[in-house]
């Protein structure tokens, strides 16, 4: 087995996976601009698999920049949208939901306001973190996609929960997630 674990990648510099073959998965936090990432490939079962996904998985890792600007677009686009994109309800719902639970002083912090009715989406998006990036197989079962992960804020216990836009290899959207952290959730 010859896999490539370690790669000078286009935005992170030299990237060393920290890999599990016996679950079939990789990752590694880099930073970029100061800001903490975690890169994933996840769901491939046995190293097998993994090998097999890791040149993707670099391939992404160097379009990055490129799949931050385009899924920013998605949710600003998607936001209103009643098209046929699985799963567009999301977006709105999961800011929604924040603004129902997050006390009133950190959504000031956040998002400038304290009420969902004045709740900008493309003020929001202008300003968010860099997001995770986790390709994941799917135990070959549904095959290889990117889920790219907003997390709202760096305040402490909002990790709980991330806006995720999923994409497809040809980096198409195919819907939008909200994921929960349980490890974060329990923590927090």
């Amino acid at each position: 087995m010859n896999m490539q674990t370690t790669k000078t990648t286009k935005y992170f510099g030299d990237v060393q996976l920290d890999v599990d073959t016996y679950r079939g998965s990789a990752e590694v936090d880099v930073t970029l601009n100061g800001q903490k990432i975690r890169l994933t490939i996840c769901g491939c079962e046995n190293a097998e698999n993994l090998e097999k996904n890791l040149p993707f998985f670099w391939q992404a890792v160097d379009k990055y920049m490129e799949i931050y600007e385009k899924t920013k677009k998605a949710i600003i686009e998607y936001y209103d949208y009643e098209g046929n994109v699985e799963s567009c309800w999301s977006i709105p719902y999961f800011f929604e939901e924040l603004f129902g639970y997050k006390p009133k002083r950190e959504l000031r912090e956040v998002f400038g306001v304290t009420d969902f009715k004045d709740f900008d989406i493309k003020t929001f998006v202008g300003k968010m973190k860099y997001p995770s990036l986790t390709l994941n197989y799917g135990y070959g079962i549904y095959g290889l996609d990117i889920y790219v992960g907003y997390t709202p804020s760096d305040l402490e216990h909002w990790y709980d929960k991330s806006l995720n836009v999923v994409l497809d290899k040809n980096l198409k959207v195919k819907n939008f997630c909200e994921i929960l952290d349980l490890e974060n959730y329990a923590n927090n």
